[in-house]
């Protein structure tokens, strides 16, 4: 994990980088720092966040986190076919391979007598050569946000993925989440990469990661009491007030989201997901944006 501490503005900025989605988990499944569970106990921000936005508890929420979500693959699977996703042949080659029996003749060893002149036709799929596409997806959001509205912003950003990557694209995806405490006073910013450009996709994983409410009610929240410090959870208000999630647009000075599609929270980045032809509306544009071939539906 790398870590930044820095002021912004006068205000104390923390930022936590995990590698990946399980070096995230394992640090939120540690034991709280025991100055901050004897400040607080038990009955924290997950435990008062967990039953009213994504129907779990923090025990079914982390299980998830470990070994998927399937549920959110299927549901962005479903999504997919709604577009009829035209993938050609850009992602499958034909190879033709030599054999004493096969489909096809080959006509230039028949005719100089070669026992191999038979040929089979054999489909493979091509290695991914084509550019980056970087995708960032602040997985923060206000305790307004409807859980079916997560569900499908996610499950479009997954439809999005698989589609890009079945078209030769390579995707890349990191997730955030930034919030400010009581009066400006501290800023805290976690991420981890949830796909490097040279990993296959991870359905059921990344159901979670993307599509499942509790990756933010849960997950996030715990990240954020484990920090060790009780003088910053004091400052932040972190079990009073649980502080508020801001845009990474709105914090200029926070480090570098670059990325080709940036996925936040503001109202507008919401209103795209506020219902199925909005939602299409937004995977439509972007499918023609990166030349992915659909029907129209």
């Amino acid at each position: 994990m790398r870590q930044v501490n820095r002021e912004i503005n006068g205000a104390e900025y923390r930022f936590r980088h995990f590698q990946d989605l399980n070096e995230a988990i394992k640090y939120a499944r540690k034991p709280l720092p025991n100055a901050v569970n004897e400040k607080y106990g038990n009955w924290t921000i997950v435990d008062k966040a967990s039953s009213g936005f994504h129907g779990g508890t923090y025990e079914e929420a982390m299980k998830n986190a470990s070994t998927g979500w399937a549920e959110g693959w299927e549901i962005s699977q479903r999504l997919s076919e709604q577009f009829r996703i035209d993938l050609g042949d850009t992602t499958i080659a034909k190879k033709s391979t030599l054999s004493y029996h096969g489909q096809s003749v080959n006509m230039t060893r028949h005719l100089m007598g070669s026992p191999r002149a038979m040929m089979n036709s054999v489909r493979k799929k091509l290695k991914k050569k084509g550019r980056i596409i970087k995708i960032f997806v602040h997985s923060g959001m206000l305790a307004n946000v409807s859980k079916d509205r997560i569900i499908t912003r996610g499950a479009c950003i997954l439809a999005l993925m698989n589609s890009l990557e079945a078209t030769g694209y390579r995707v890349e995806v990191e997730s955030g989440f930034l919030a400010r405490g009581t009066g400006s006073r501290c800023f805290s910013d976690y991420r981890f990469n949830l796909k490097q450009a040279e990993q296959p996709i991870d359905a059921d994983r990344m159901g979670f990661a993307l599509v499942s409410p509790a990756m933010h009610r849960v997950l996030g929240f715990r990240i954020r009491e484990q920090e060790p410090d009780v003088e910053w959870h004091k400052k932040y208000e972190t079990f009073e007030s649980q502080g508020s999630t801001i845009d990474y647009t709105d914090l200029n000075e926070a480090e570098s989201t670059d990325s080709d599609i940036y996925l936040g929270v503001n109202g507008n980045d919401w209103n795209i997901f506020r219902n199925e032809n909005t939602s299409k509306k937004w995977l439509r544009e972007q499918f023609e944006i990166f030349g992915v071939k659909t029907e129209d539906v």
